[in-house]
């Protein structure tokens, strides 16, 4: 469950639990009737990064970018979670775009559902 500005949003029952790095990891499983959807997309505007200099000598990004990972989970009851982090990707000249993994929280929203 989640719980941003006194709306609830309940996941569905837990498929999976495993303690990584002495801390508890859930996975959960959608109910039925729920969607879930998970999507990446790439930022428009990638921007040139010339003074970036690396003081250990190793190679520097040439080019930035932001990617959007977005989750969004509907209950049948119309309730909606919407989850956005952004991250970095950058460009190099030997290995083209890579990811970077620092992605940070971007956007929490929790809409409730139609009550019958």
């Amino acid at each position: 469950m989640i719980d941003v500005g006194g709306r609830r949003f309940v996941f569905g029952p837990v498929a999976c639990r495993w303690v990584d790095r002495d801390t508890t990891q859930l996975q959960f499983a959608a109910e039925p009737g729920d969607s879930v959807s998970f999507t990446r997309r790439l930022g428009r505007l990638p921007w040139p990064t010339p003074f970036k200099i690396s003081w250990l000598g190793g190679t520097t990004p040439k080019w930035k970018r932001f990617v959007y990972d977005r989750l969004v989970w509907r209950k049948c009851d119309g309730a909606t979670l919407e989850m956005v982090w952004r991250g970095h990707l950058w460009f190099y000249r030997s290995s083209g775009w890579v990811d970077v993994y620092d992605t940070r929280l971007h956007r929490l929203r929790v809409r409730d559902g139609v009550k019958e």
